[in-house]
């Protein structure tokens, strides 16, 4: 039985969309099957993809590889906190102009360069909304920020370009079982991101939900060989381990957040100044670059922390020296598990993104002792935004290299 019967056209416009695909076999269209073979580097003329090649095979176009209604916006165990990426425009069919929107489903996981694409999340339903033993939104946004290499800007921007290209290879070891569909970049001199942030009720016109367990976006002016997403519902942290995830940060229901990214413009702090003081529901954990910390060392006014190199570049964040619950072994199983869903996922950019981290040794540029009982072994997961019931307006992360991966660990019994 729902909790808000308003949802009732919702589902059903929903179930309908998912019949007429698996009636016609492509997303509300059809498709000949002699088509199949279909490959981006048969297009010789420049003009990119063409759907009319694209095809949905029988196992991706099979009800058993559509997410179940109840999980999607307007169903019964589905409670908000997408992922939407207002900076690309489908291109196929009737999804043709639309936002992509992914259903961030408990242990969900969407992989994307953070710092070419501007990303954000749609509203969580409030807690007295949500359905009956929803647990904690908790969601990890994990990235690695390029002055964690200790690189130049130009040899940073190659390697970056590097984990990118390997993508497409894992895209097509890997990836192959997934929905494929073609997208469009929009040119942000002429169609600039609105910084607003998007709402599934308010902008549900533009938006398009895709119903797939794994999907990858790829860009249609290139082809199959530049992936820009990859989805999988069933992809992200385990059960236990989104379990572990919603059970040891339930305290941040009521933490009080104090995130202070962009500190120019009075009382908008936070992500691009759209979030007031304390909105930005997120605590970075892991290490980063010192900065203008480097002159005043957490040490000073914490004489318990020790000094593992006085001469570090990078520190741990400082909420691991003042609160137990960041100091937790906890913390690293969870990285551990993320480490290992990262790997599975884009195995090829994951082992290279290993060896360079290795290489600049980040263990041994740490300030303060401590850091080899938060990070990853691997050093993979080495800065993470916990998050919880954070609606993120639309934005991007300039200063990441590579993949980020965003993890969606909510709801638990409402599955």
């Amino acid at each position: 039985m729902l909790r808000h019967p308003e949802k009732h056209a919702n589902i059903k416009a929903l179930a309908g969309h998912f019949h007429l695909i698996e009636e016609k076999g492509v997303e509300n269209g059809y498709c000949d099957t002699a088509n199949d073979d279909y490959d981006s580097d048969d297009d010789k003329d420049g003009e990119g993809y063409d759907d009319d090649h694209e095809c949905l095979d029988s196992s991706q176009q099979s009800s058993a590889n559509t997410i179940d209604i109840d999980l999607m916006p307007g169903g019964r165990n589905h409670c908000g906190g997408d992922f939407v990426l207002p900076q690309l425009r489908l291109q196929q069919d009737k999804m043709e102009g639309q936002m992509p929107l992914f259903v961030m489903a408990p242990g969900s996981v969407v992989i994307f360069p953070g710092a070419d694409l501007y990303h954000c999340t749609t509203e969580h339903d409030s807690v007295e909304c949500r359905p009956v033993n929803c647990k904690a939104h908790i969601s990890f946004a994990v990235q690695t920020p390029s002055t964690t290499l200790g690189q130049s800007k130009i040899y940073t921007k190659q390697f970056h370009t590097e984990l990118l290209a390997l993508g497409e290879i894992d895209g097509s070891q890997h990836w192959e079982d997934a929905v494929w569909l073609p997208v469009r970049r929009l040119d942000l001199k002429t169609n600039p991101i609105p910084r607003k942030k998007i709402s599934y009720q308010t902008n549900k016109e533009e938006l398009f939900v895709l119903g797939w367990h794994r999907i990858v976006l790829f860009d249609t002016d290139i082809g199959r060989n530049a992936p820009l997403v990859f989805y999988d519902m069933n992809g992200g942290l385990q059960h236990q381990d989104t379990a572990l995830a919603r059970s040891h940060f339930s305290f941040l229901k009521t933490w009080k957040f104090k995130l202070d990214r962009h500190c120019k413009k009075s009382n908008t702090t936070g992500c691009l100044h759209l979030d007031k003081i304390g909105s930005q529901r997120m605590e970075m954990l892991g290490i980063r670059k010192r900065g203008r910390n480097k002159h005043h060392p957490p040490n000073i006014t914490r004489p318990h922390i020790q000094i593992a190199n006085q001469s570090g570049d990078l520190d741990l964040y400082v909420v691991h020296h003042d609160h137990e619950k960041f100091q937790s072994k906890n913390i690293q199983i969870l990285f551990e598990a993320i480490s290992k869903r990262m790997h599975a996922a884009l195995p090829q950019v994951m082992d290279r993104m290993k060896k360079e981290l290795q290489k600049v040794g980040v263990h041994e540029r740490v300030y303060s002792a401590g850091a080899a009982n938060i990070l990853s072994r691997d050093l993979l997961v080495n800065n993470v935004g916990v998050s919880e019931s954070y609606q993120s307006p639309p934005h991007i992360d300039k200063n990441d290299i590579g993949w980020t991966f965003a993890f969606a660990c909510k709801c638990g019994p409402c599955h």
